[in-house]
């Protein structure tokens, strides 16, 4: 029977531990990941213009066709820096909540 309890307590003890270090290591991260650039520990961008070293595109409002046009902000768009809807699946993939920016027309 003492040796059920010490179990039991090593159990919990460590489930109760696991989940304090997860906790923390998530809200840690989180807060540093847009402190500084040092901070990142993988890239934002996996595969637009990586042999640029910054990426920096500019839309005439002139070359908007239509009232509105979608730019992308999850970096997965085949069609950068347009939106083609890609971030619907890395939200689905990850949990996260990226979405397009939509620049419309006066």
């Amino acid at each position: 029977s003492e040796l059920a309890k010490l179990t039991l307590f090593t159990g919990a003890s460590g489930f109760l531990a696991y989940s304090v270090y997860t906790t923390c290591r998530y809200k840690f991260s989180s807060k540093s990941a847009g402190s500084s650039a040092s901070s990142h520990s993988q890239p934002v961008n996996w595969s637009v213009q990586k042999d640029k070293d910054k990426v920096v595109n500019t839309v005439d409002i002139e070359e908007i066709s239509g009232d509105k046009v979608c730019m992308c902000r999850c970096w997965r768009s085949k069609q950068f820096p347009y939106c083609d809807g890609t971030h619907n699946q890395h939200n689905k993939d990850t949990g996260d909540n990226v979405g397009p920016l939509i620049v419309k027309k006066g």
